[in-house]
């Protein structure tokens, strides 16, 4: 079986079209996505909003290698963690994922762990929205609802 030609009685709706436009850019740069499987409108802008924001994802990348294997209160470092970054030589002061990590061992420089970040809250605009909302009305698990304290590295210059 093959697939067919529209006809002149078929009622499709395959001319949906959305323009978002993230006003963070400074530049005036667009680009044309084509997209067989959108059902509707709403679909469609999410999608659009999704392909900026892994876009943005893909853009950044920080790379830090830092001493040791653990953090400073002794637990090792963990993909999922929020970590505060502060980095005087690059004017940099902001929270960022922890997406991975590598741990070095060598003779000369010891005992070194390679973090990869990514920016905070990029990859999840407005992603399961309905059961966030449901998880924070149920009741239950009191005094466990405290958000974790992002660890910190101060990064500078040696002297």
């Amino acid at each position: 079986m093959a697939q067919s030609h529209g006809k002149k009685g078929d009622d499709n709706k395959n001319d949906l079209k959305w323009v978002y436009k993230d006003e963070d850019f400074e530049f005036y740069k667009p680009k044309t996505v084509v997209l067989g499987d959108c059902e509707n409108l709403e679909a469609l802008k999410k999608q659009a909003k999704k392909q900026l924001s892994d876009w943005q994802l893909d853009a950044f990348d920080m790379r830090i290698v830092v001493a040791g294997h653990c953090t400073e209160d002794g637990t090792l470092w963990e993909a999922g963690q929020r970590v505060h970054v502060i980095c005087e030589e690059y004017d940099i002061d902001a929270i960022f994922f922890l997406m991975g990590r590598r741990f070095l061992l060598s003779k000369t420089e010891g005992t070194r762990t390679e973090l990869r970040f990514k920016q905070d809250g990029v990859w999840t605009p407005e992603a399961y929205t309905a059961k966030a909302e449901k998880a924070r009305s149920r009741k239950g698990r009191k005094g466990k609802n405290k958000k974790a304290k992002p660890r910190e590295i101060i990064l500078g210059l040696e002297s």
